[in-house]
């Protein structure tokens, strides 16, 4: 059971993660760009469903925290 939730997850994570390469490779704008590269890629590495989910809602809400974080 567990097997088709990590491919469930995977999914929608490579599905977000797809939307932020488009959105950054368009606008140019590299953090969204390699995020989304990353949230390709990490569901290969990950095989505990958890961690899996932690993983792909701190690397979606990265970008956000980034800009919060370092403005002026």
């Amino acid at each position: 059971m567990q097997e088709s939730h990590l491919i469930l997850w995977g999914g929608i994570f490579s599905v977000i993660g797809l939307t932020f390469f488009i959105y950054g490779k368009n606008k140019k704008k590299d953090l969204l760009f390699y995020t989304g590269v990353s949230l390709f890629i990490y569901p290969y590495f990950i095989s505990n469903v958890l961690a899996m989910i932690l993983v792909g809602m701190l690397l979606v809400s990265f970008p956000y925290f980034y800009k919060v974080f370092t403005q002026k």
